[in-house]
């Protein structure tokens, strides 16, 4: 199960992710589910990836939520850039993140 989100988490994506936990998913589906956050520029950085999750573990929604996925969250910047070279080595570089984790 992958779970999509961009920027700032609203109250609506909070609600969201508690009535998933809640309603959706059984003990048996968060092995095999994922937070992916999209159009996050420091993607490749893996202390401001770490801070990203920390500071999402502030809700305390998410701070149920993270452990039970095993915090397994991926950052990629899938971000439309003007520089095709750039938006294309983002876009590869994204691609690979998410095509290893599900290895």
């Amino acid at each position: 199960v992958l779970l999509v989100t961009r920027g700032r988490l609203t109250k609506e994506q909070l609600d969201a992710f508690d009535n998933i936990s809640r309603v959706l998913l059984d003990e048996h589906m968060w092995a095999h589910t994922t937070l992916i956050r999209t159009g996050y520029s420091r993607f490749t950085d893996s202390d401001s990836c770490a801070e990203d999750i920390e500071d999402m573990c502030e809700h305390p929604v998410m701070k149920e939520f993270l452990p039970k996925i095993g915090n397994r969250v991926i950052h990629v910047d899938n971000q439309c850039c003007f520089d095709s070279s750039e938006w294309q080595a983002k876009r590869t570089q994204s691609r690979e993140k998410v095509f290893n984790h599900l290895r």
